[in-house]
Protein backbone atom coordinates (compact mmCIF):
# COMPACT_ATOMS: atom_id res chain seq x y z
CA UNK A 1 0.00 0.00 0.00
CA UNK A 2 2.78 2.67 0.92
CA UNK A 3 4.53 1.39 -1.98
CA UNK A 4 1.89 2.21 -4.34
CA UNK A 5 1.43 5.88 -3.06
CA UNK A 6 5.36 6.16 -3.67
CA UNK A 7 6.80 6.25 -0.07
CA UNK A 8 10.63 6.50 0.37
CA UNK A 9 11.95 3.71 2.44
CA UNK A 10 15.46 4.96 2.56
CA UNK A 11 15.98 8.85 4.12
CA UNK A 12 18.92 9.19 2.80
CA UNK A 13 19.94 8.51 -0.76
CA UNK A 14 23.86 8.91 -0.13
CA UNK A 15 26.09 6.90 2.03
CA UNK A 16 26.69 8.05 5.70
CA UNK A 17 29.85 9.36 5.16
CA UNK A 18 28.53 11.90 2.16
CA UNK A 19 25.65 12.59 4.29
CA UNK A 20 27.40 13.32 7.09
CA UNK A 21 29.96 15.65 4.92
CA UNK A 22 26.56 17.48 3.57
CA UNK A 23 25.81 18.52 7.18
CA UNK A 24 28.84 19.67 7.51
CA UNK A 25 28.45 22.24 4.38
CA UNK A 26 24.76 23.08 5.62
CA UNK A 27 26.34 24.37 9.05
CA UNK A 28 29.14 26.45 7.58
CA UNK A 29 26.89 27.79 5.37
CA UNK A 30 24.50 28.83 8.29
CA UNK A 31 27.20 29.86 10.95
CA UNK A 32 30.26 30.15 8.78
CA UNK A 33 32.48 27.76 10.65
CA UNK A 34 32.85 24.11 11.11
CA UNK A 35 33.13 24.71 14.82
CA UNK A 36 29.80 21.71 15.87
CA UNK A 37 29.69 21.84 19.52
CA UNK A 38 28.14 18.91 21.23
CA UNK A 39 25.06 21.15 21.93
CA UNK A 40 24.41 21.61 18.03
CA UNK A 41 24.48 17.38 17.39
CA UNK A 42 26.36 15.22 19.14
CA UNK A 43 26.75 12.84 16.31
CA UNK A 44 27.82 15.12 14.05
CA UNK A 45 29.92 16.42 16.72
CA UNK A 46 31.71 13.17 16.64
CA UNK A 47 31.60 12.85 13.23
CA UNK A 48 33.65 16.00 12.47
CA UNK A 49 36.14 14.99 15.17
CA UNK A 50 37.07 11.38 13.62
CA UNK A 51 37.84 13.42 10.53
CA UNK A 52 39.96 15.70 12.13
CA UNK A 53 41.76 12.68 13.59
CA UNK A 54 41.92 10.93 10.61
CA UNK A 55 43.69 13.97 8.63
CA UNK A 56 46.33 14.38 11.45
CA UNK A 57 47.33 10.92 11.39
CA UNK A 58 47.50 10.94 7.90
CA UNK A 59 49.65 13.73 7.78
CA UNK A 60 51.78 12.84 10.32
CA UNK A 61 52.25 9.91 8.49
CA UNK A 62 53.35 11.52 5.35
CA UNK A 63 55.30 13.81 6.96
CA UNK A 64 57.09 10.84 8.44
CA UNK A 65 57.79 8.99 5.38
CA UNK A 66 59.52 12.54 4.15
CA UNK A 67 61.46 13.01 6.65
CA UNK A 68 62.80 9.39 5.78
CA UNK A 69 63.36 10.32 2.24
CA UNK A 70 65.30 13.45 3.19
CA UNK A 71 67.41 11.53 6.20
CA UNK A 72 68.26 8.83 3.03
CA UNK A 73 69.17 11.74 0.85
CA UNK A 74 71.63 13.50 3.43
CA UNK A 75 73.26 9.99 3.88
CA UNK A 76 76.46 9.80 2.00
CA UNK A 77 75.61 6.28 1.48
CA UNK A 78 72.42 6.67 0.64
CA UNK A 79 70.34 4.53 3.67
CA UNK A 80 66.98 4.82 4.28
CA UNK A 81 66.81 4.88 8.04
CA UNK A 82 64.15 2.68 9.06
CA UNK A 83 60.23 3.15 10.38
Amino acid sequence: LLNDIGFEWKLWNRDPWEQRFFEVQDYKKTHGNCIIGPNFSNSLNGWVKTQRKGYRHFMNMLKADNDRKLAARNDPEGKVPPE
